[in-house]
């Protein structure tokens, strides 16, 4: 099977961010299982050893690369296409920026198109799904979309209120009409959860909706699976990439509603928040007692190491954690909030501990702190759930299964594994 990815985000071998570390882990497994992938994708004018490590795993590429100056794009942009000025009356936030990047996608798209060396199109992350109506092609198109997005808006408005509540709304509004719109023209969707399939069932309709498929995030089972025993210390952990918003958000949350009720009650526990990316007022929570923030680190496993308890302080965003599969899988006792741990396989009080609000979110983790037989029946428990349900080979496996079974259904002809070294 040949399979065309085309993305307004890079894949990349490094855990830049949990998108672009989804879709290169997946796509990975593809060409290990003997299929051919070719990346058509965004990269930014420093990429060149991302797109050097590509090439050797396997993968063509066939990159847009961003100018270093953001102003140089967006005027060069317009003055291709000053048509794309009329998005800011119908686009989301998101598709606007994604409209931007496509003016410099679409012609490396529609010379591989032209080339007949595909099977079929993937087009990663639902806020570029529009542009399967400028794709010229007979070829089955899939889409890879990483969290029903409206939901997530709505609800963030609900929470907000004010100005900033209905800015939001309105954005969901947008996001949640180009869901309606644009879904039901694909051969398949590729969900994250069984949550995500009802959600996105219930804004497009049953009857509307392609093939869809669950295939979630995961976690490198066999990797992290070597981190050592825990360390029986009062230190703990929240990872991820501090530029996405819901992270960011959960980490002031984390640090300064639920840290002081944990410091009264173990006054040497410690906070370490680790992520690519922190903004200035990310970094700023290390001026906090028994907070520390570590930025850019090029190894989770020495984190997870000095960890005993990791925290999910998840309030918004959508999709399936990433972070959480990684705590299971290196054998760390995991607090959750309900959004951290929605969509994952997983069982509350025996797998994790869940709470919402600060109180009960630093007791889960005192508790965990002074028991550390419960952190071990837990922390088992949760990495039985990662071997069992978040390994990204049987993940990619499912996701092979899945393109393979859109392929079978639009076409009668028959899918060729080729191993090709175009673009290498």
């Amino acid at each position: 099977m040949r399979v065309l990815v085309i993305s307004p985000h890079a894949p990349s071998p490094t855990h830049m961010n949990g998108g672009s570390t989804r879709m290169h882990r997946l796509n990975r497994r593809l060409i290990e299982l003997g299929h051919e992938v070719t990346f058509a994708a965004v990269f930014t004018a420093d990429s060149k050893s991302t797109i050097a490590a590509l090439h050797a795993e396997g993968f063509a590429v066939r990159p847009h690369m961003r100018p270093r100056s953001r102003v140089a794009e967006v005027f060069s942009t317009l003055a291709r296409r000053p048509g794309l000025l009329r998005g800011l009356t119908y686009l989301s936030a998101k598709e606007l920026v994604s409209s931007f990047f496509w003016v410099g996608l679409e012609p490396l798209v529609a010379d591989e198109l032209a080339s007949g060396q595909h099977d079929i199109v993937v087009i990663d992350h639902s806020f570029a799904a529009y542009w399967i109506d400028s794709l010229d092609t007979q070829l089955p198109v899939v889409l890879v979309n990483h969290e029903v997005e409206s939901v997530q808006q709505m609800a963030k408005a609900a929470r907000i209120g004010g100005l900033g509540g209905l800015a939001r709304y309105l954005n969901g509004r947008r996001i949640r009409r180009s869901e309606r719109r644009w879904s039901p023209q694909f051969d398949g969707i590729i969900l994250m959860s069984d949550d995500e399939e009802r959600a996105l069932e219930a804004i497009v309709g049953g009857g509307e909706l392609p093939r869809t498929y669950v295939v979630g995030n995961g976690a490198d089972i066999e990797v992290l699976g070597g981190v050592g025993a825990d360390p029986d210390e009062h230190r703990v952990l929240f990872t991820g990439t501090m530029a996405y918003p819901p992270n960011a958000i959960g980490a002031q949350w984390l640090a300064r509603k639920v840290w002081p009720h944990v410091l009264d009650a173990i006054p040497d526990a410690e906070l370490e928040i680790v992520g690519a990316q922190p903004s200035r007022a990310t970094r700023a929570l290390s001026e906090l007692s028994g907070v520390s923030v570590h930025a850019d680190v090029p190894d989770m496993r020495p984190w997870f190491e000095h960890a005993s308890v990791c925290t999910l302080p998840m309030i918004e965003g959508g999709g399936t954690r990433l972070k959480l599969a990684d705590a299971f899988a290196a054998r760390r006792a995991v607090v959750s909030t309900t959004n951290g741990a929605t969509g994952f396989v997983c069982r509350a009080g025996s797998d994790l501990l869940i709470a919402d609000s600060p109180e009960e979110f630093a007791r889960s983790i005192v508790r965990l702190l002074r028991d550390p037989s419960l952190r071990n029946r837990i922390s088992a428990n949760g990495r039985a759930v990662a071997v069992n349900h978040y390994d990204w080979n049987k993940l990619g496996e499912s996701l092979a299964t899945a393109l393979q079974d859109v392929v079978a259904s639009t076409s009668a002809t028959p899918i060729n594994v080729i191993v090709s070294d175009r673009y290498a």
